[in-house]
């Protein structure tokens, strides 16, 4: 992809990474984007969309936000994760958190709109072509 075009684009891994070092800092703008978000829409690091998953669990079993990274690091699932594993997690959320300086909060929930927006868009894009593909098994089929 064009680089130019690539720049414009706001949803790229670091605004990712932005959107989710937010939701590790401020529990309100979480529960907006858990309510808003999909995570297969997070195409970042892996352990970037665990982590955010990880975020969903703790509010739906204890009924609010971590109070700190140290808290959601602490859960069951992290703990029973190897040390270098547990250390990338930690590593993850705090490149995460470091993120947030690169992108101005307004503008994050700014452009989280457009990021929610194209997502949407590419979801049903791609319905589209499998229900194609589905239905005309003859044809090649449309791009995926």
């Amino acid at each position: 992809m064009d680089n130019a075009i690539e720049q414009t684009i706001p949803f790229s891994d670091s605004f990712q990474e932005a959107v989710i070092g937010y939701a590790i800092k401020d529990p309100d703008f979480f529960k907006l984007t858990m309510k808003k978000l999909k995570i297969n829409w997070f195409t970042c690091d892996v352990n970037a969309r665990t982590i955010y998953i990880q975020m969903e669990k703790f509010l739906e079993s204890h009924g609010h936000c971590a109070v700190s990274l140290d808290e959601l690091l602490n859960q069951t699932f992290f703990l029973s994760q190897s040390i270098l594993e547990r250390d990338k997690y930690r590593n993850t959320s705090l490149r995460c958190i470091e993120a947030t300086k690169n992108f101005s909060f307004d503008v994050v929930k700014k452009d989280l709109t457009g990021w929610i927006r194209a997502s949407i868009l590419r979801d049903s894009a791609h319905s589209m072509v499998k229900e194609f593909n589905k239905k005309n098994p003859n044809i090649d089929g449309l791009y995926d």
